[in-house]
């Protein structure tokens, strides 16, 4: 018996996913799931070849030998579709070719999976120039390098640059410049600020919706999720349309930079007394719903209408948004506590690593023992020592972080390496899962304006 394709799978960590546990594609058909609550292991490595598994082989030893670097291009592209926080999409797009480039040298010379890898980097590299130039001249007419946290980041990009220019054979006009413009702002004297005024915190968004959208279903920075695990965002109200029973459903746009492009949003109504699948329809899609998106700076929401069907009552509909792109298939069901446990962990991702990048920006400055006390208890009730979700911290935990105050917090948030001695709610954000130059960047224009 032969068969065209083979399948290789496995799973290296817990048997079940972790809330945040995500797949990314590293090379041709071949995904490794990692969770950022263990970002120094790999959770799990699926490949689909036709017929030839040397690529899948190299791959799978190019992990072992050097995994650090798979692992953080994982990261990139698990925190791209996670992290709901204002990134510029150039700097995103920079650092990602650069880990790209990164893995390929892992690679042999002259293999098909590193010049894919290659080709890849070189592109999105290209492509990502001309915004990544923009920032790095915003910079320069500030007149004064930025803090370290975000310099060394910036540096490690344009690095990666240099090192992309070494694999073309004449002379890349697109990636000189990146390297040209970072040149200038090292020559600046660099500026500090910590120890300044404690940044300002925005108070948690208010909600007048009815049901909660599912971060696991959309990618980040498409939609306003809300900054508390209950803060419904999905507006749902009874109409007729076309002389039918029917349901408008709304929800606010992301409002930030760095969204995904030509969304694709579909709706599904669920009975909530049965789970059964009761309707479907789309978001934002001229040709069948009326009064469509408008992605207005100012109010930007999606919007469509939704037929239910003969006898059911809007109040027993519970709707659920998904985005094609979303990172795993739509389950056949939601399950609240499980719905929750998903929102409290994308919300501390988000809220956590936010407030690792001003603490290494601004130290004491950012106020972080005060900060964390927040996210705990914004994170909902529960028992103070459980796992907030699989494989996170227990409100207790951050409390007893927090109680270390600002000081020596801010100290641990900004150490180089993994902390010693220390739980790993810190230690997360370091190695694979180190800040993303463009969530230093993302902290740091939010103090600039």
């Amino acid at each position: 018996m032969t068969s065209s394709s083979a399948r290789v799978n496995g799973r290296w960590c817990r048997v079940d996913p972790g809330e945040l546990e995500s797949d990314a594609e590293v090379a041709p058909g071949i995904a490794i799931s990692w969770d950022p609550t263990a970002p120094h292991r790999c959770a799990g490595f699926r490949a689909e070849a036709p017929e030839d598994l040397r690529p899948v082989v190299d791959v799978l030893r190019a992990l072992g030998a050097e995994p650090a670097r798979w692992l953080r291009l994982v990261a990139l592209l698990a925190f791209d579709r996670l992290l709901h926080l204002p990134l510029n999409r150039s700097l995103l797009d920079a650092e990602i070719a650069v880990a790209q480039h990164e893995v390929a040298r892992t690679l042999a010379p002259g293999s098909g999976t590193r010049e894919h890898l290659v080709r890849q980097a070189l592109g999105r590299a290209r492509d990502a120039a001309p915004g990544l130039l923009r920032y790095l001249e915003h910079l320069v007419v500030r007149g004064s390098r930025p803090p370290r946290a975000l310099d060394a980041a910036l540096e490690r990009v344009a690095a990666g640059y240099r090192s992309l220019l070494g694999e073309v054979g004449e002379p890349d006009p697109q990636l000189a410049v990146v390297t040209e413009a970072w040149h200038q702002l090292s020559q600046l004297d660099v500026g500090d600020d910590r120890g300044a005024d404690p940044v300002p915190r925005s108070a948690p968004s208010a909600r007048g919706g009815v049901d909660l959208l599912d971060p696991r279903m959309v990618k980040a920075r498409l939609l306003d999720l809300g900054t508390a695990v209950d803060a419904a965002e999905i507006d749902v109200t009874p109409m007729h349309w076309k002389g039918r029973p029917a349901v408008r459903v709304r929800v606010a746009a992301y409002g930030g930079p760095g969204g995904p492009d030509d969304p694709d949003l579909a709706v599904r109504l669920v009975e909530r007394r049965s789970g059964e699948i009761c309707g479907h329809g789309l978001l934002g899609e001229r040709s069948t719903v009326p009064s469509l998106s408008l992605r207005e700076a100012d109010d930007a929401y999606f919007e469509g209408v939704v037929e239910l069907p003969d006898g059911v009552d809007p109040d027993d509909v519970r709707v659920d948004l998904v985005d094609a792109g979303a990172a795993r298939p739509l389950p056949p069901a939601i399950d609240d506590a499980e719905l929750r446990r998903v929102r409290r962990a994308a919300l501390f991702l988000a809220a956590w690593r936010s407030l690792v990048a001003e603490a290494r920006l601004w130290g004491v400055g950012a106020a972080p023992a005060d900060r964390l006390r927040d996210l705990a208890d914004r994170l909902g009730p529960g028992p103070a020592d459980a796992p907030l979700w699989a494989g996170g911290p227990s409100t207790a935990s951050l409390h007893r972080l927090a109680d270390l105050g600002d000081e020596a917090l801010a100290e641990l948030l900004a150490a180089d390496g993994p902390p010693t001695g220390v739980r790993r709610t810190p230690a997360a954000v370091h190695g694979p899962g180190d800040l993303l130059a463009a969530e230093v960047a993302a902290a740091f224009e939010r103090r600039a304006a």
